[in-house]
This record gives structure tokens, sequence and C-alpha cells, in this order.
């Protein structure tokens, strides 16, 4: 039984869909990118769209946070683990930068509200001041919603790992 989905985004079209021992894999131009949520949407329907109730681990490499894809990865699955993997000389500050406040500033719906684990590859101190300011963003609001403990939006950060690129 599965306890987990993981779907890891390589580049261009390239990616996997992992539940449990069940792997669905795309290389090159079988499956557009910006068709993905539509075929996972698909597979949940196959498979039972309990599925979608699983923890999801995302791998990303390169993602475009404009892209529909992105907009479905932030508004279907219950992330709790997340690794950017970037160009070294970019670093991750688009996706970092949705992650340090609500999607909307009057708001409290925040971008993978269940994260608890993050990783990614570092090699600027932009980068770092970035990703510094996320995690403090993040706890801030934390904090300040344990004041109101029925109504928790974010859960903390159990792990936090930075690789230098």
């Amino acid at each position: 039984k599965a306890k987990e989905i993981e779907i890891a985004s390589f580049k261009g079209n390239d990616f996997t869909f992992q539940v449990g021992e069940f792997v669905i894999g795309n290389m090159g131009d079988a499956l557009q990118r910006e068709h993905l949520g539509e075929t996972l949407e698909w597979l949940f329907g196959c498979l039972g769209g309990h599925l979608k109730a699983l923890p999801f681990s995302l791998v990303l490499f390169k993602v475009n946070v404009n892209s529909i894809w992105f907009s479905w990865l932030a508004s279907t699955p219950r992330v709790t683990k997340l690794a950017l993997w970037t160009d070294p000389f970019s670093g991750p500050q688009d996706i970092i930068s949705l992650l340090s406040e609500p999607l909307v500033s009057t708001s409290t719906q925040w971008l993978f509200p269940e994260l608890e684990s993050i990783g990614t590859m570092i090699a600027r101190g932009y980068a770092k001041s970035k990703i510094l300011e996320m995690v403090k963003a993040r706890h801030s609001f934390i904090e300040a919603q344990r004041k109101d403990a029925e109504h928790c939006v974010l859960k903390p950060f159990k792990e936090i790992v930075l690789r230098r690129g």
C-alpha cells in the first residue's frame, strides 16, 4: 500500500510519477509538460482519487512557476517534501519567493502549506538570504497562527537541506 507519491520533473518534458512500486516515466516529447496536470488527474481517476490525500514529494529541476503544470502542483496535492535542483548560478529564487508569503496578500493561503522538508542547491549569497527570509516568514506566520489554534494554516519545517552548488 502506497504511503507517498513522488513526482520528479527533470529538464524539458522528462518526469517520473511514482506511487509505491508503480512508476510511470516520460522521456522526450511523448507527453508535453503543460499536459501533465490533466494526465495526473486522469491517472488519479484510474488509480483512485484517494491517492490525492497521500503526501507528495516533489523533485523539481528548473520549474517555471508561471506554467500551467506548476499551477496544478500548487493547487492539487499535499506537498510535504520539496527538492529543488536548478542551475547553480541562478538558484531557486522564483519558487522560494512564492513560499515566503501568502499567495494573495489578504489571504492565509500559502503555497504548499503542509511542506515539512525542503532541500535545494545554493551558490550565491542572494539565494541564501532568500531562503533565510522564507524560513523566517513562514515561522513568523506559524507563531502568529498558534494564538488561533483552530485555524492552523502552515506546518513548521522538520528538515531544511542546503547543498552548495
